[in-house]
């Protein structure tokens, strides 16, 4: 018998040692689960706040499991939620829990990236899952897998819906009942032109631009009673542009935003609405009344003196209210081959929307003064009956319609792209001559047709993009023409390579005959060969590989022979990025390269100050290079910098210049004015992304040419000016020729480099605006968006291999230049 006193001692020892004991000799093994997002802890929000909260109970019923947020490239703008999952896949970096985009549902589901998840549904309250998967949605996770029967292959941790939110202040100022929205197409044109003020920045509707467009475009087709995409008899998805509906929301859309009218200044102006590339009705400085925006089930936070809710508008006559179903879904990547690691996954995702984790979101929104914004269903459930009163019914009245009526988004075969590629025709038709001078002259019927064309254009070209279909025909003629091509490409790089090597022989120098063997020289050269073996002639070879594939990321990848060949040279929209490229690889020779030249030679000729005036030039080169994207990017827009400058001139000097001229003649003038942003222009796009690249890069380039300056003799240019020789003799007699091999080196970096560049172009225009084609999509932008947004690895590489035969002439000449060249050791 053990006596009390040493029995809880005994006791207190053993408690002891589990606690000092590590979590997994208790619990098991330690679960690093790697899921696709975390909150941010230096985030202090309620709704990140709420969301620690989760995790960390989570956690403590879980002990065993640490969370890791995944890792990878965070794009600007909304591409980081569609792009950066693929990007992770693509780089074998993906979470073990990933966020389930419905447009990329169908390409993660048919290319096997998620795990069917029916063992652990099945589990789960029938109630509750039917809570959780609203009817709109569960034809979205519950669907045909690659194995021909259904299955469960994601589950929501929230739904969202799209309404009209409007600002309520704005509305009072112009005039317009704060309770009384608008509920139709014609009301919400006519609401537009009341709320719009040019001059003092305010717009009556608010639009994406690029991708954003067609997101905001959709719900407006919807509306119309029309669709986007749409599966055939034979049960493919095929696109539905080419259709009556889809031609009237364009056409309401382009009154919105191009139709000319003048204000009581007499200026023109066109559109009432104001287009950006990332929008927010919410920010206290934007710039429109009413926006489209989600509605979340959860909670609203808003001020309701200021921000109202109404159900979308739709055409009188046509259509109803009808926009988007969404819901931010969560699956499980089927690399995931631990069955713990998967059960622990599953845990998790089912956490997140569970009873219990909205109990705690519901309380953290109530403790801290945010109860009059959580769904009432939510404060009733959870006993919190006394905020009733102090909740908005509205927004929840009108999510509950929209859900009934609203549609999901696109999650067909490669709808992952369907917002790119519904843009396309946007872009066309607000920038289209035709389409505007139909609009300025009220021409409904000649715009609407001039719009179906555009819109049959783009429907044959998605096909052909987004679903491949092409006539039998058509692909045997093709393939044959490819053949031919690759033999001649193949016999012309083979020549090259026969050509190249009797060069460098014959002017490599002859070899001495007391000279020792070079083993130490070629010794030394072998981590540096083999280094450019690794990482640049291997990932060549794979890609050459690739190129005759279909290639998947995860699963087989089979061979398709020529196919991605025949896809790329008879692709007019890569011919067309191709001509971009070329177009911006001129300018910037002429600009970009040149202008640190002539920097350079101005400088050295300034008397004074030279150490001054180089750091002003190298001073853009010290910002990052996103800083001077966004900078310029913000200068472009409708109301940016460049705009209030020109319009400044306009209004002060040359608009009462020109009045009082033609007044002299009897004659009226409209003041001129500038408001289209020079991104969304197609004529100054183009010089528009150069500028920043230029004026970036135009100091640190001219310090190159100033250190080279300073190995020429001075008793060259003494000799000259002895001689009479000016300075202009002196730059293109002494000075550039001094340093023309420093130019031609410099010539094929910078040539190659201007035509594969794309980064700066991807940030601020995604290679629109588009008339059908994008004005600024460079090549190697083009080769991203197929490698990363269709998924077609295969044709990225062979649109890789047809630009390097594409340079391999410019190659050849400069490698025969370089290969006279003698580089000579100073003493």
């Amino acid at each position: 018998m053990v006596h009390r006193p040493a029995k809880a001692l005994f006791t207190g020892l053993l408690l002891s040692l589990v606690f000092l004991l590590p979590p997994s000799a208790v619990h098991g093994r330690v679960i690093t689960l790697t899921v696709h997002n975390l909150p941010d802890p230096t985030f202090t929000g309620i709704e990140t706040a709420s969301d620690r909260a989760v995790m960390n109970r989570f956690l403590k019923l879980h002990p065993n499991v640490r969370l890791r947020a995944g890792a990878g490239l965070r794009l600007p703008g909304v591409q980081t939620m569609d792009m950066v999952p693929l990007m992770q896949i693509a780089g074998d970096i993906s979470p073990d829990v990933i966020y389930v985009n419905f447009r990329f549902s169908d390409t993660y589901i048919q290319k096997g990236f998620l795990k069917p998840l029916d063992k652990y549904i099945a589990k789960m309250d029938p109630k509750d899952l039917a809570r959780r998967v609203p009817p709109a949605v569960k034809q979205v996770a519950y669907r045909l897998g690659p194995d021909g029967k259904m299955h469960w292959y994601a589950l929501p941790t929230s739904r969202l819906v799209i309404a009209l939110i409007y600002r309520r202040d704005l509305f009072a100022r112009a005039g317009l009942d704060p309770d009384k929205p608008p509920r139709t197409w014609e009301e919400l044109m006519e609401y537009s032109k009341k709320l719009t003020f040019p001059d003092k920045g305010n717009f009556g509707m608010g639009f994406g631009k690029g991708d954003g467009a067609g997101w905001n475009f959709i719900n407006l087709v919807w509306s119309r009673g029309g669709d986007i995409v749409k599966k055939n008899k034979k049960g493919d998805w095929e696109p539905a542009f080419n259709t009556d509906e889809m031609t009237d929301a364009l056409y309401f859309y382009c009154l919105m935003n191009c139709q000319k009218w003048t204000d009581s200044k007499g200026k023109t102006h066109r559109g009432y609405s104001y287009r950006d590339t990332s929008p927010s009705i919410y920010a206290p400085d934007n710039p429109f009344a009413m926006y489209f925006q989600y509605l979340d089930d959860r909670v609203q936070i808003h001020q309701p003196e200021l921000i109202g809710f109404a159900p979308f508008p739709y055409p009188e006559g046509h259509g109803h209210s009808a926009t988007e179903v969404n819901s931010a879904m969560e699956g499980i990547f089927a690399g995931v081959k631990d069955p713990e690691v998967e059960k622990a996954a599953f845990d998790y995702l089912s956490f997140l929307d569970s009873d219990e984790a909205n109990k705690i979101r519901v309380k953290m929104y109530i403790q801290r003064g945010y109860g009059k914004f959580v769904n009432p269903e939510s404060l009733e459930r959870y006993g919190y009956k006394d905020y009733l009163k102090q909740v908005d019914k509205r927004w929840v009245k009108i999510y509950k319609e929209a859900m009934k009526t609203g549609k999901p988004e696109p999650y067909g075969k490669n709808c992952a792209v369907v917002y790119h590629e519904l843009s396309r025709p946007i872009e066309e038709a607000i920038n289209d001559k035709v389409v505007l001078a139909a609009l300025d002259r009220h021409d409904e019927k000649a715009a609407k047709v001039r719009l179906r064309q555009i819109l049959h254009r783009a429907q044959a070209e998605t096909a052909k993009r987004m679903f491949g279909q092409l006539p039998a025909n058509v692909v045997r003629t093709r393939t044959m023409l490819t053949f031919v091509f690759l033999t001649l490409t193949a016999l012309a790089f083979a020549m090259a390579g026969v050509y190249l090597f009797k060069t460098f022989r014959r002017d490599a120098p002859a070899q001495t005959p007391g000279q020792k063997k070079l083993f130490w020289a070629y010794l030394l050269l072998i981590p540096g060969v083999a280094t450019v073996v690794l990482w640049q002639y291997y990932p060549l070879l794979r890609g050459t590989i690739m190129a005759f594939q279909d290639y998947n990321v995860m699963g087989d990848s089979p061979f398709t022979g020529v196919d991605n060949f025949s896809y790329v040279l008879f692709d007019p929209a890569f011919w067309h990025s191709v001509f971009v490229t070329l177009i911006y690889t001129a300018f910037y020779m002429a600009f970009a390269f040149v202008s640190p030249i002539v920097l350079a030679l101005l400088l050295s000729e300034v008397p004074r100050g030279k150490m001054l005036f180089r750091t002003i030039f190298y001073v853009p080169a010290v910002l990052s290079g996103l800083v001077v994207v966004f900078l310029w990017k913000s200068f472009y827009k409708e109301a940016g910098f460049l705009n209030v400058i020109i319009n400044g001139a306009f209004e002060h000097v040359l608009n009462p210049a020109l009045t009082f001229i033609m007044g002299l003649v009897h004659l009226h003038f409209a003041p001129v004015s500038i408001t289209q942003s020079w991104l969304d222009s197609p004529a100054l796009a183009m010089a528009a992304v150069l500028l920043p690249v230029i004026w970036a890069g135009m100091g640190p380039g001219c310090l190159i040419y100033l250190a080279a300056f300073k190995t020429i003799p001075d008793e060259l240019y003494e000799a000259a000016e002895v001689d009479g020789a000016g300075i202009r003799r002196k730059v293109f007699c002494i000075t550039l020729p001094s340093i023309r091999m420093l130019i031609l080196i410099n010539v094929v970096g910078a040539f190659v480099g201007a035509f594969m560049s794309s980064e700066t172009i991807f940030v601020m225009t995604g290679g629109g605006p588009y008339t059908p084609y994008g004005s600024t999509e460079v090549v190697g932008l083009q080769l991203f968006y197929t490698a990363f947004m269709y998924l077609k690895f295969g044709t990225a590489n062979a649109m890789a291999w047809v630009l390097g035969f594409m340079l391999i002439g410019f190659t050849m000449m400069q490698l025969r230049n370089l290969s006279r060249v003698e580089f000579k050791g100073g003493r």
